[in-house]
């Protein structure tokens, strides 16, 4: 069995075992086994939160994009860093506002707030249909580098079905801990691997990173320009603003925000996280010296793997293979952990919800969202980019609601947000599923907004219909005002 072969498979076994070793000990009833009793320290919701943003899109995606269009690459590292910013102010009210009464999820948040069951079941509807094509963009990306780091001796769909057991097995086994020593294990072998060959790489190849950007703008000057077509600085921009403004708002960063032990934890983890973002130059260096290396050939998603796979020894691959196991592991595991929850808490048991019932119910949902991902991941034809975007451009729909949600007096009441929830969403699915009608419709209406991302244009209709509709109704007045921090 070659090296290729055997890494993805420790990693597999490795993450299994972390995951069955993390209920040892514990009572898994439902806050445990989704935020893990509210008792992880910072260094674990630090993991965990790195762990849900820091994916197979950032090893594979953020380095096909570099290569293939280079300058529209920057904007993954331009909203992360944006919302670090944010994220230091609106995660710990939420703790605050999830600790006080005794919140879970993302769908709890909403429905208490604004005293709406109903608004809660469409919040984890939006949450699941943003959730569905990044897991279906883990499971693609697992299958992918599994393939490559054996050199096809395990092929992508086995990879993808194999990878969709594991994580079956150690989420309905341990819950949100069962993530949290892997996501560890995971980060420093990913940093360690990823920063190495960004240095050893360039300088090997093609004699640093100087003369790298010196052969990429002697080849195509315009390399590092936004282009006047396609992804425009009208398109930079919103995309930008449009991920930046939903980067805490997965249903998947929640059960993670509401497990830290203090509103401390978050901080300090929103402090240290733009590190983070030195990953991903290591990540763009690694992109654009595949550019260099074969101008002609635009490998897109597979740039990072073929580069490492042709120009270093068998055994940095096959430790490449087992990172980018991991890497896609962790993520789907949360992703498949918050949508089993969703599940559980929309179809609560018969037994009136008791824990136990919804820990089995949730258990479940996660096998059947697991097979149907699978199913998806073994036919998209979509790239890892584009996946990720649509669930942003879905998942932002909620900012407004969440930003007046946790003010002292909301801008917009339950009908206001509603109102503006589906009007984003319905936006976001017309120009998703009638891409053409979407395109001639909006230069012909709104000639100035043609290259601006759909997501963040649905998001201002989004905000204009909650004004309107909570102006009409007057029902933001009725909703009570944030109870006070006991003393």
């Amino acid at each position: 069995m070659t090296a290729g072969v055997l890494a993805p498979l420790l990693a597999w076994l490795v993450a299994l075992g972390l995951g069955l070793a993390a209920r040892r000990g514990l009572l898994m009833d439902y806050e445990q086994w989704v935020v893990g009793k509210r008792a992880l320290g910072g260094v674990f919701v630090f993991v965990l939160l790195a762990g849900e943003l820091y994916t197979t899109f950032t090893l594979l995606g953020a380095s096909g994009w570099a290569e293939r269009y280079g300058a529209p690459a920057f904007y993954i590292i331009a909203y992360g860093t944006l919302a670090y910013v944010l994220g230091f102010w609106f995660l710990p009210p939420l703790w605050r506002y999830g600790r006080r009464h005794g919140l879970v999820s993302e769908r709890d948040f909403f429905a208490h707030r604004y005293r709406s069951p109903s608004l809660g079941r469409l919040v984890a509807a939006v949450g699941l249909l943003a959730m569905f094509p990044y897991l279906v963009l883990q499971l693609r990306a697992l299958g992918l580098v599994v393939s490559l780091t054996s050199s096809g001796a395990i092929g992508a769909r086995t990879a993808i079905v194999l990878s969709g057991g594991a994580v079956v097995i150690y989420v309905t086994a341990s819950g949100l801990r069962s993530s949290t020593w892997t996501a560890l294990v995971k980060d420093v072998l990913l940093l360690g691997l990823v920063a190495t060959l960004a240095v050893v790489l360039p300088l090997r190849l093609v004699g640093g990173v100087g003369p790298l950007f010196g052969t990429l703008l002697a080849r195509d000057p315009h390399l590092f320009v936004l282009p006047a077509h396609g992804y425009t600085s009208g398109w930079f921009v919103t995309t930008v603003a449009l991920s930046a403004l939903g980067f805490f708002l997965w249903p998947h960063t929640f059960p993670a925000i509401f497990s830290a032990r203090g509103e401390g934890a978050l901080r300090r983890s929103t402090t240290v996280l733009p590190l983070y973002q030195l990953l991903l130059v290591a990540v763009f260096l690694l992109g654009f010296t595949a550019r260099a290396v074969d101008p002609h050939l635009r490998r897109h998603d597979r740039a990072l793997l073929t580069l490492v796979m042709q120009h270093t020894p068998s055994w940095t691959g096959a430790l490449l293979g087992a990172a980018g196991v991991l890497t896609a592991l962790v993520p789907s595991a949360l992703l498949l952990l918050t949508m089993g929850s969703i599940v559980a808490g929309e179809f609560p048991s018969s037994g009136g919800g008791a824990p136990g019932g919804d820990v089995r119910r949730a258990r479940i949902g996660v096998l059947v969202l697991t097979v149907l991902a699978v199913g998806v991941a073994l036919r998209s034809l979509h790239g890892i980019v584009f996946l990720l975007l649509l669930g942003y451009s879905y998942v932002t729909q909620l900012f407004p609601a969440a930003v007046s949600g946790l003010r002292e007096r909301p801008w917009f009441g339950t009908a206001g947000v509603t109102a503006g929830i589906l009007t984003g969403v319905t936006v976001v699915s017309f120009a998703l599923l009638a891409p053409r009608l979407w395109k001639e419709g909006i230069s012909t209406v709104l000639p100035a907004l043609h290259s601006w991302n759909v997501g963040f244009v649905a998001l201002l209709l989004n905000i204009v219909v909650a004004l309107v509709v909570g102006r009409l109704t007057g029902d933001a007045r009725r909703l009570a005002p944030l109870a006070p921090e006991p003393s």
